[in-house]
């Protein structure tokens, strides 16, 4: 909860988060699922959800510290992107 609502707040960006979680991925930020973080980051809501995660090619239960090469490297363009 303290991380998202970190990122939510813009205290911590969801980046750093991702980056985080791929260097431990049992941790506090690994075992955070992609949805949770996805929502905690402003403008996106349960809306536009579903559309973003089938673009990216993450399933819902997909959490940060279980995701591929290809998913991680297309989650942090894309958070990268919302961030500027």
């Amino acid at each position: 909860a303290a991380v998202k609502a970190a990122v939510a707040g813009g205290t911590r960006s969801s980046v750093d988060v991702l980056d985080a979680a791929t260097s431990d991925p049992v941790g506090v930020e690994g075992r955070l699922r992609v949805t949770d973080l996805l929502l905690s980051v402003p403008a996106i809501g349960q809306t536009k959800l579903p559309r973003i995660m089938n673009e990216l090619g993450i399933s819902p239960s997909k959490r940060l510290g279980g995701l591929g090469v290809h998913q991680r490297g297309k989650l942090k363009s894309f958070l990268a992107e919302r961030e500027r």
